[in-house]
């Protein structure tokens, strides 16, 4: 049996919740499905030879865009601060072991703004050698939570630098346009 393999008879029952101990859940109680980095890089490559390459990170995108919604939701409740709200995002990926915010600044402009991140250790860049960046869900993540906590519409979200292509930390840039506020 593999050290991550679980089974029934490998398994203690969380009296509390009548479950295995190794289902994890949110703090409102939604269950956490885990992958391997493995499977990830799999399923990544065989939407690419399936349908194409573009259309793969679009799909792995709009799941990170998906994350960070739901994940906005955890942060809310606990963080009001700009300060407090980069703290719990970085808990967050570091408890799913996607990574590490390394650091993110925020740059003002006339019409929005762009919000650039340092990314360490990216989970979905483990194993894997390529010629364009592979961290998708993440941009989505981020361009998301950024959109959602800063308000704005994205405009451009790009990973300027990526592990998977050998560069020592992934780099995500989101640019926001500000929403007008509409008046009656």
């Amino acid at each position: 049996m593999e050290v991550d393999d679980v089974s029934a008879e490998s398994s203690a029952m969380n009296p509390a919740t009548r479950e295995p101990d190794w289902v994890k859940r949110t703090p409102r109680g939604n269950r956490l499905v885990y992958l391997r980095t493995a499977i990830l890089n799999e399923l990544r490559r065989d939407l690419s030879d399936i349908l194409s390459p573009k259309v793969a990170k679009e799909i792995f995108y709009r799941t990170g865009l998906a994350v960070g919604r739901t994940a906005m939701t955890e942060i809310r409740q606990m963080a009001g601060s700009e300060e407090e709200f980069w703290r719990v995002r970085g808990a967050i990926f570091e408890a799913r072991g996607w990574g590490h915010i390394a650091s993110h600044e925020k740059t003002t402009h006339d019409d929005g703004l762009t919000v650039t991140v340092i990314f360490q250790d990216s989970a979905f860049a483990d194993g894997v050698k390529a010629t364009e960046s592979v961290c998708d869900i993440l941009r989505g993540a981020f361009a998301s939570g950024v959109a959602i906590f800063y308000g704005g519409r994205v405009v451009k979200s790009d990973e300027t630098q990526c592990r998977a292509t050998g560069a020592p930390n992934c780099i995500f840039i989101i640019e926001l346009k500000s929403t007008p506020v509409k008046t009656s």
